[in-house]
């Protein structure tokens, strides 16, 4: 198991990457793997989500999501 958390937070790091997200409702029992993500200097975030785009639960995926990739572009070099 810390092997590959040691390879993730290796794979965020590497500013040429895009990172993808499936299958997670991003909540906050995870902040210590979304805290690396917001910490990574990837170019791009992708998250999939399930079902309809309007519902709450997937508006607060999305705007989670939204504040991830923030958090991520501000590390990138121009």
């Amino acid at each position: 198991m810390y092997q590959g958390f040691k390879q993730f937070t290796a794979n965020v790091k590497t500013a040429s990457h895009c990172f993808f997200i499936f299958g997670h409702s991003l909540a906050t029992n995870d902040d210590h793997i979304l805290n690396r993500i917001a910490r990574g200097k990837f170019r791009k975030l992708c998250v999939g989500i399930y079902g309809e785009p309007a519902s709450a639960d997937n508006q607060r995926i999305m705007n989670h999501a939204n504040e991830l990739s923030g958090a991520a572009q501000r590390k990138i070099a121009a």
